[in-house]
């Protein structure tokens, strides 16, 4: 197996110019002129002309944004381990929804659960964290959402879970659990 190697840039040389110089007007030519650097703003201590040791580390603030992550009550416990081993726990970023997709497409954490099972559809199932209280509901039509037995379509809406509720998303039996 041969890998390919990219091919070289040919920069055109001039005969009666340097080579040098022929470079700078090809470059020119190819990518423009180059845009001068924006004007720092000056720091304290060059105002007084004293400039920091090479001990000294200036370094300039820097606005770094971090979601907070909050652990939202409630957990589901796998109970066929051969089926599902992941125990399922909630997360809600700040000042977004508290709503959770369940099934084995690959999503974001923390708004999709990722369970890998030929028995689970893309989007099984969603989850929706009001008032103190998790809803499920079913959104794949074919394969609905059981809780206790009894199947939940999608035409039913939102089920309002309850501590020791048994959910079926495919053939992953969970218990859920409630604080």
């Amino acid at each position: 197996m041969t890998t390919r190697r990219p091919s070289p840039i040919l920069i055109p040389d001039t005969p009666d110019r340097s080579r040098q110089g022929g470079v700078r007007d090809w470059i020119v030519r190819v990518f423009g002129r180059p845009q001068p650097a924006p004007a720092r703003p000056k720091r304290d201590w060059e105002d007084d002309g004293i400039r920091p040791g090479p001990a000294a580390v200036v370094e300039e603030p820097r606005a770094i944004h971090r979601p907070t992550i909050q652990m939202l009550p409630g957990r589901l416990e796998p109970l066929i381990p051969e089926v599902i081993q992941q125990e399922v726990r909630f997360q809600k970023a700040q000042g977004e929804k508290q709503e959770v997709t369940i099934g084995w497409e690959v999503g974001d954490p923390p708004h999709h659960v990722t369970l890998d099972h030929p028995s689970i559809q893309p989007l099984h199932a969603k989850m929706t964290y009001q008032k103190g209280n998790w809803m499920i509901e079913s959104l794949a039509p074919n394969y609905p959402v059981e809780i206790n037995g009894t199947p939940v379509p999608i035409s039913a809406g939102p089920y309002l879970l309850a501590a020791g509720d048994q959910v079926r998303i495919g053939e992953a039996l969970f218990r859920f659990f409630m604080p």
